[in-house]
């Protein structure tokens, strides 16, 4: 579980790094500590697919005007492969939606497109326990946190639709 946790503080730390050749070190880091634990792990799992899919998103967010064909290729294989394993991993909802809040709304994104999943996140994270270290338990807070931004961004929209009809 080591290399399993190593990769996802690697990619984690990458976000809050604004070196983007620092930032590529980091999701690279990631990507070598998640290859060590896939080869311990010898078969297809679930929660690899869900971190391999975060490390895509992670590089995708260091250029992501030139990475997001590629990586988001990748992201999205992940996150179904990930599925067909095991389509209650509440984390391949949370990493949706979050690609989905960070994608433009022209481009099908934005907040609005993104709580569904964020919702359904939410409810399978509600089913998960986080007593047994060898099962990942991630992302739950952020999960509350997006809903939240959503709610709010939903609410600030109603009032503007509101203010339109009043004047």
């Amino acid at each position: 579980y080591t290399h399993y946790y190593n990769a996802y503080g690697k990619s984690s730390l990458s976000y809050f790094e604004k070196d983007p050749i620092k930032r590529d070190a980091y999701v690279d880091e990631a990507e070598t500590e998640l290859g060590e634990a896939e080869t311990l792990l010898g078969k297809d799992n679930d929660e690899i697919f869900v971190l391999k899919a975060m490390i895509a998103q992670a590089r995708m967010s260091v250029d992501g005007r030139n990475r997001w064909q590629e990586q988001g290729k990748i992201f999205e294989e992940n996150l179904k492969k990930a599925k067909e394993l095991n389509e209650k991993n509440p984390r391949i909802y949370y990493l949706k939606g979050t690609s989905t809040y960070f994608t433009p709304k022209m481009f099908g994104g934005g907040p609005k497109k993104a709580l569904p999943y964020f919702e359904k996140a939410a409810a399978l994270f509600a089913m998960e326990s986080d007593s047994d270290i060898s099962k990942p338990f991630w992302g739950k807070q952020a999960n509350e946190y997006f809903i939240e931004q959503c709610n709010k961004k939903k609410k600030e929209d109603e009032r503007k639709e509101e203010q339109k009809k009043e004047d």
